[in-house]
């Protein structure tokens, strides 16, 4: 049962990933007299491999004035931290198999899917535990699913929606037996009620990732088929999308096709457009955020690494531009979105947190924690269980791209 349990999460790991973004717009004033642009050495000496220990399996983590909740998904627990000096002020029980994946707050309340018992729980922020009141994913239109899969969720209005993987079986890929997916969907999770609404068919199997956009608008990524091989090797099996919607009219009304590059994370820097990750290749896409056209497809992606690895996730540097985690090289690659230009000067090299004699950590996640007196980005390693952080506190106004 544990090692159906352990493969059940790594395969959830794969298929659900994502992030969120930040603005981006230049600050065009000159550095003060005798101040030096920030050099690649010293971003390079800003990163912190382990700051802090997680619990088993984390998943996702959130930060929210000043603290940083982060998901143990084998651990059953939510740990929490300073984002100031990384110490742990508490931990928060679940129940034992839910299986804590995905959060999101919503002012000062949490919401969190399970990925064990499939479903939604409520936290306030200061608590010690999670709230009694829970909202379940098992409805008629799942029963009979082997994996219902909530991933990352977003907030529009006063709606939780939540995409759900919706595997009807596993299948044996030693035995060449794919794995049966049902139709896409996406549970609307009324918030003022906190109860179970509506379903929404968004047409393409395996959506991942629901990420909140401007005016209304949510933009749901759907992975596609995702098979393996006799010898586990991934390969996509029909084509991934990123679906518009809006929430107001409850319409479907883009679709940015990615064609067979198993779509996992996104992130919106800007009103403009959004990037997209790949769980098939360390590359990235660009789509238009009013129309949905594809700028930066399969045909001329956003080449990150040539190295084994898929993109695990996203977080927006605001004013400066994108960071991109690659899950198997334990790196961070910058975007600058202006040209889509990767690893611009200072970011000459990506971010390392591979640990000389560890097999690989896994960047599984990352948050950007913006105050007026710190500037920091936390990531966190999946395998490795604990969290990292770049401090870019000393080195923020001294940061411009193309310089250093």
């Amino acid at each position: 049962m544990t090692r159906f349990v352990l493969t059940l999460l790594a395969f959830s790991t794969l298929i659900i990933s994502a992030c969120g973004g930040g603005g981006v717009t230049r600050r065009p004033q000159p550095l003060p007299p005798g101040t030096n642009p920030a050099t690649q050495a010293e971003l390079a000496a800003a990163v912190t491999k382990n700051a802090f220990e997680t619990g088993a399996a984390p998943s996702r983590m959130a930060i929210h004035d000043g603290v940083v909740y982060t998901l143990n998904s084998l651990a059953n627990t939510m740990t929490i931290n300073s984002a100031s000096d990384y110490s742990q002020s508490g931990t928060v029980s679940f129940p034992v198999g839910s299986g804590p994946y995905g959060i999101v707050f919503d002012g000062d309340t949490a919401y969190i899917c399970t990925n064990g018992d499939n479903k939604i729980y409520k936290y306030r922020a200061g608590q010690a535990a999670l709230d009694s009141e829970t909202v379940s994913l098992e409805q008629p239109a799942t029963e009979g699913w082997m994996f219902i899969g909530p991933g990352d969720m977003a907030v529009v209005g006063q709606k939780l929606y939540v995409p759900l993987a919706g595997i009807v079986n596993f299948g044996d890929a030693s035995q060449g037996v794919p794995t049966e997916y049902a139709s896409g969907m996406v549970a609307v999770i009324n918030l003022g009620t906190f109860q179970f609404e509506r379903f929404i068919n968004v047409g393409t199997v395996n959506p991942t990732v629901c990420h909140a956009g401007a005016a209304n608008q949510l933009f749901i990524v759907c992975t596609g088929e995702l098979q393996f091989d006799s010898s586990f090797t991934p390969r996509a099996e029909s084509d991934g999308e990123v679906v518009f919607y809006n929430t107001n009219t409850q319409e479907i009304v883009h679709r940015a096709n990615l064609g067979r590059t198993l779509p996992s994370a996104i992130v919106s820097p800007n009103m403009d457009a959004a990037y997209v990750g790949s769980n098939l290749k360390g590359e990235a896409y660009k789509i238009r955020l009013d129309s949905g056209a594809v700028l930066r497809g399969p045909s001329n992606p956003i080449a990150l690494t040539g190295e084994f690895t898929y993109v695990s996730g996203f977080a927006g540097l605001p004013g400066l531009g994108v960071v991109a985690l690659s899950f198997n090289t334990d790196e961070a690659f910058f975007i600058d979105p202006v040209d889509d230009s990767v690893s611009k000067a200072p970011f000459t090299q990506p971010f390392n947190f591979k640990e000389s004699g560890t097999f690989f950590g896994g960047l599984q996640h990352a948050a950007f924690y913006d105050t007026e007196g710190a500037k920091k980005l936390f990531v966190l390693f999946g395998v490795a269980n604990q969290a990292g952080v770049v401090d870019f506190t000393a080195l923020w106004d001294r940061i411009r791209l193309g310089e250093g």
